[in-house]
């Protein structure tokens, strides 16, 4: 884990897993400058705010923290700039504005050109706005830096996700039939759009036992079903289910998992995904669309890069994503507030969004109606606090230890080490078909 709580709370562990210490290795380019009085005296104050900033955070007061760091950036320029933009950019990210995010990175890389987390991150963010031309062109400005080979993997995969993305969006918009108020146009523009068969209805469900799996807990049986209802509820109740007590006769297999290994679309390759859906598909009889004749889906309970157990809203994102392909939708939407969107956004909440809901009516809108669903027994638990985002794609975050320090040859500082009255202090206490969410 990153040392430092600066870091802990407001970002993610992403960049440990993928970086390790290469963004430590980056400094501001003010440091090793010999500072003037007035230049060191400003450089500890904005030291000592970060510190401050530290303290707020640990506290939960993540909004006086950031009103701190706005405070902080009106004394650019200083040793700490790339710091304070940096987390300010962070914070944008998080709270998914991707706009301002992207305006304090570039600020940011200003102080320090050659911050690859900048770099990556602000790929991410214009994907998240659907700007995959100017995402492509940062993630090639981070590959001509020579990342290390974990990033720089991740940096190909990312500039092919996204051209191939650009293409499937431009396609379904030609469309005849493509709607703002959903992305069916676009699951069938790459025959993406499968469907039950009308006999098969009500879906005969098994779910196996979680109990004997590290990090399950009882309450994710109950928050699948309730996903479940909330697919049905959307398909305007052409689409209904019953749980069955055998895997024998299942159309839907459903299984919870610990191990990272058992959601990986290749085997051998690290998953960078929190479940999957393997759907069976067979040849229409009309020469149509292919229908889906059998679905297994597996949740993962951990996170995959770091093992960190998932919180409720965590598994109830990843179920909705993945229920979503289970039940026809085998593609993503190019819209990163949907929840069937190609990867996991800040700007998702753990809910089907209006769009979700019309694709999947409109998929099954020659079907008929039923007055209910089924449901389960199961008692239904609350939930807890909406989770980070540990899918593909992850914003890398800096070790700001090893970064924010007072400059180590400031003739200031040295002076004051000798014996100058008033010596700031230099002190931190603290450090078929694979388809995936």
């Amino acid at each position: 884990m990153h040392r430092h709580a600066l870091v802990s709370i407001i970002l993610l562990l992403a960049c440990q897993q993928i970086m390790g210490p290469l963004c430590a290795s980056s400094a501001p380019a003010h440091k090793g400058k010999q500072l003037s009085a007035s230049e060191y005296n400003k450089a500890v104050f904005v030291f000592n705010k970060l510190n401050a900033t530290d303290a707020l955070i640990k506290s939960g007061n993540n909004v006086e923290a950031r009103q701190v760091l706005e405070r902080l950036i009106t004394y650019d320029p200083n040793p700490y700039s790339g710091e304070v933009h940096g987390l300010l950019a962070q914070s944008c990210y998080d709270l998914g504005n991707d706009a301002e995010c992207i305006e304090h990175y570039k600020i940011a890389l200003r102080y320090n050109s050659k911050d690859l987390c900048a770099h990556w991150n602000i790929a991410l963010s214009y994907m998240h706005l659907g700007d995959y031309d100017s995402a492509v062109s940062w993630a090639k400005k981070l590959l001509a830096a020579s990342p290390p080979p974990a990033l720089r993997h991740q940096a190909e995969r990312f500039v092919d996700d996204m051209s191939e993305k650009k293409a499937e969006l431009a396609a379904a918009v030609a469309l005849p039939g493509a709607s703002s108020n959903d992305y069916l146009a676009v699951l069938q523009a790459a025959r993406d759009a499968n469907r039950w068969p009308l006999e098969r209805l009500p879906l005969k469900i098994f779910m196996a036992d979680g109990q004997a799996v590290p990090n399950y807990r009882p309450q994710f049986r109950d928050i699948f079903i309730k996903c479940l209802d909330a697919w049905m509820k959307a398909s305007q109740n052409r689409l209904a289910y019953v749980l069955i007590d055998s895997p024998q006769g299942a159309d839907m297999l459903v299984q919870f998992t610990n191990r990272p290994a058992d959601i990986a679309q290749k085997p051998g390759l690290a998953p960078i995904e929190q479940g999957i859906a393997r759907t069976r598909l067979l040849a229409s009889r009309d020469g149509g669309d292919a229908i889906i004749d059998q679905v297994q889906v597996q949740i993962l309970v951990v996170k995959p890069a770091s093992g960190v157990p998932c919180t409720d809203d965590a598994i109830k994102e990843t179920c909705l994503h993945e229920l979503g392909h289970a039940l026809g939708l085998n593609g993503h939407s190019p819209n990163a507030s949907d929840i069937m969107h190609f990867v996991q956004s800040f700007r998702q909440l753990p809910a089907l969004t209006r769009r979700d809901k019309n694709t999947i009516a409109r998929l099954y809108s020659n079907y008929p109606g039923s007055s209910a669903t089924a449901r389960s027994t199961y008692n239904q638990q609350n939930y807890g606090s909406a989770p980070a985002p540990d899918g593909a794609y992850q914003p890398l975050r800096p070790d700001l230890d090893a970064q924010i320090n007072l400059p180590p040859n400031s003739a200031v500082r040295n002076r004051a080490e000798n014996g100058a009255e008033n010596k700031p202090q230099n002190s931190r206490e603290n450090q078929g078909q694979n388809h995936s969410n």
